[in-house]
């Protein structure tokens, strides 16, 4: 974006390019109708340029420190920060974190097959044995109380873990 692009663009803009020292840097200096003013400095005029004025994915940056900037100015009202104290500030309420039953299920199927997958295969998984024990343990327990979550009544026993393999 050029400074042509930026008088089109932006034409309730106001600014001034300057550099008073042979070999410095370049400042752009932008003035708005509220009569703030931003000062940005760089090598040349096209960097100053980009830096006012990023490129779309970064315009949501300037919107937002134009809006803080907006909300400083609020707040030096008189009595806004008294009126804000004032209010009252609700607890958020939890969000309700459940899953479907079709899609539990789906998760429940697969952590079956995994457990059953790691039954089978050497203990390579995990640095020791017994820490990929404790593993398949702690995935069988989870599995058993997502079943009894989905299906109350009598606790299902859980089934016995397959005889040590030939890779053990």
């Amino acid at each position: 974006m050029t400074i042509d692009d930026v008088r089109a663009r932006y034409p309730a803009l106001a600014g001034a390019v300057y550099f008073y020292d042979p070999g410095q840097p370049v400042t752009l200096e932008i003035l708005t109708p509220a009569g703030e003013s931003f000062s940005f400095t760089a090598p040349t005029v096209a960097e100053c340029v980009a830096k006012a004025f990023p490129e779309i994915e970064d315009s949501w940056k300037f919107a937002f420190a134009a809006q803080s900037r907006k909300l400083q100015h609020v707040l030096h009202i008189p009595g806004v920060k008294e009126a804000l104290a004032e209010l009252e500030h609700p607890e958020p309420a939890e969000p309700e974190q459940t899953l479907s039953r079709e899609a539990t299920v789906r998760v429940m199927s697969s952590l079956a097959a995994a457990i059953s997958l790691l039954e089978r295969s050497p203990k390579k998984a995990a640095a020791s044995n017994k820490m990929f024990d404790q593993m398949l343990d702690d995935y069988r327990k989870a599995l058993g109380a997502a079943r009894a979550e989905l299906n109350p009544g009598p606790a299902e026993p859980e089934p016995e873990a397959p005889a040590a393999s030939v890779f053990d």
